[in-house]
C-alpha cells in the first residue's frame, strides 16, 4: 500500500481473505487496514509501516517482519505464538491483552495485560510511536 492508503474490510468478507503477507510504505504515513469485525492473523510476513484496526477481537499468532506495526482492537487481543520476529510492534486494546509468547514492542490496554508465557522474553521499546505521527500535544520520550 502507498503512504496513507486505507483498506476497509467488512465483517462478511474478512473470513474470505487469505493473506500471504502485508506490505506498507517504507516511510511516511502507514498503510491502514480497517476491519469491521473480528480478525485472526496467523504467521504473516509484514514489511514497511502498517496500522491494522479491528472493530472486534484480534488474534495474532506468529509472523515476522521489518518496519513499524500498530495493531489496534476494540475487543480483546490475544497473542498465542511469538511475534518477537515482527520488529517494532505496538498493541492497543479497548479491553484486555493476553500474550502467551515472546514479544518485542509496546502495548497498552484499557483493562488488563496478561503476560502468561512461561520462559518467554518480553522486550519493550518505543520505536513505533516515534515513527508514526502522533496527535497534537502527544510526545514520546
Amino acid at each position: 500500500g502507498d503512504s496513507g492508503s486505507t483498506i476497509y474490510l467488512t465483517s462478511d468478507i474478512i473470513s474470505k481473505f487469505s493473506f500471504n503477507g502485508i506490505s506498507g510504505p517504507s516511510s511516511g504515513e502507514p498503510l491502514n487496514i480497517i476491519c469491521n469485525g473480528n480478525m485472526n492473523i496467523s504467521g504473516l510476513s509484514f514489511s514497511g509501516n502498517v496500522r491494522l484496526l479491528a472493530n472486534g477481537t484480534l488474534a495474532i499468532s506468529g509472523g515476522s517482519g521489518t518496519g513499524n506495526f500498530m495493531f489496534l482492537s476494540n475487543g480483546d487481543m490475544n497473542v498465542s505464538q511469538s511475534i518477537s520476529n515482527i520488529k517494532n510492534v505496538f498493541l492497543s486494546s479497548d479491553n484486555n491483552i493476553t500474550i502467551v509468547a515472546d514479544f518485542n514492542g509496546q502495548m497498552q490496554a484499557k483493562n488488563n495485560i496478561f503476560l502468561q508465557g512461561t520462559g518467554c522474553t518480553y522486550t519493550f521499546n518505543g520505536a513505533v510511536l516515534k515513527a508514526f505521527n502522533l496527535p497534537s500535544g502527544m510526545t514520546v520520550n
